[in-house]
């Protein structure tokens, strides 16, 4: 099968997941497809970009044990997880979006250069993997946003 069709076959299936699970998790308020993970924020005492982040790395994590070893939970396949994956890196960028129109201009065929000067960059401190920049356009304006998602325990 052709990759751009296996890749479809798998993002038309994850979307139905993705809608079958806001149902499950979210079905007192539908209309906020993000409420589970503001209230698991909120007791977390964190973001909910880090709640997110969190599931994210739990799924890399089970991916990572998969590959080299059998699941213990046999109705749970890697596929399963790697979709999971997917849908959470979704979910946080529909997040993001939300939050901040982070992606509200971004064109990538833009011929317009976004990209930081040496100035910017040397001012971009990426701290840890806790610490995101964003390039992105506001009208004709580029720009450089950063989400620090530091926390201490």
């Amino acid at each position: 099968m052709e990759i751009l069709k296996v890749i479809e076959k798998l993002f038309e299936g994850n979307l139905e997941i993705l809608v079958k699970k806001n149902n499950d998790y979210a079905s007192s308020e539908p209309e906020n497809f993000f409420r589970n993970f503001e209230a698991s924020a909120h007791v977390a005492g964190i973001s909910v970009e880090q709640g997110i982040i969190v599931r994210l790395m739990d799924k890399v994590s089970r991916i990572s044990n998969l590959l080299t070893k059998d699941a213990k939970v046999e109705d749970e396949k890697i596929t399963d997880t790697i979709s999971d994956l997917i849908n959470y890196a979704a979910i946080l960028y529909a997040y993001l979006d939300r939050e901040h129109s982070l992606f509200e201009n971004y064109n990538p065929d833009s011929e317009d250069d976004c990209e930081p000067s040496n100035e910017e960059l040397d001012s971009m401190v990426i701290e840890d993997f806790c610490t995101t920049t964003f390039t992105y356009k506001k009208g004709d304006t580029c720009c450089h946003s950063s989400i620090n998602k530091s926390t201490t325990y």
